[in-house]
């Protein structure tokens, strides 16, 4: 029976996934039979990513380029997450913070960024701290401007 997985805080709660299907039975009375349906099971899968990112407190470490992130755990990985949103991200000595949802990668083990600086006088960028529902990944290296940078950091 799949489960269907609500994050509270960084823990998930655990509950089956059921849809009721009545039945008359023959006595006349109704009885609900466990049933699942695939667009359940898919929804099921997607949980919830609670991200950080906080860029470094020195000269020129904020940026306006382009970040994505993907998430991978014993299980799988989510893909890129575009992580941007109407306020101006990725400033030096800022922390920003985005709530996503996707695939079940199950115990973070790895995120890798994904960094297209997109031109630009300042287009380098310094984040010096990256976490994943509770789990903190760290980072001292530069991303240059130029090409698109992929870089994987391990907790």
């Amino acid at each position: 029976m799949k489960r269907n997985r609500l994050m509270i805080g960084a823990m998930f709660l655990s509950a089956p996934l059921l849809i009721g299907v009545t039945t008359a039975s023959s006595a006349g009375a109704s009885s609900v039979i466990a049933a699942e349906s695939p667009a359940a099971a898919t929804r099921a899968a997607a949980v919830g990513y609670d991200i950080t990112i906080h860029t470094a407190n020195v000269n020129y470490a904020g940026t306006d380029g382009d970040v994505y992130l993907k998430v991978t755990g014993t299980t799988g990985s989510t893909g890129y997450i575009r992580l941007d949103d109407s306020a101006d991200n990725y400033e030096r000595n800022r922390t920003d913070h985005f709530v996503r949802s996707g695939p079940d990668v199950g115990s973070i083990r790895y995120v890798t960024i994904y960094f297209d600086p997109l031109g630009g006088a300042h287009a380098e960028w310094l984040p010096d701290r990256v976490t994943v529902n509770g789990v903190t990944f760290t980072n001292s290296a530069w991303f240059l401007k130029g090409s698109p940078t992929y870089r994987t950091l391990y907790a």
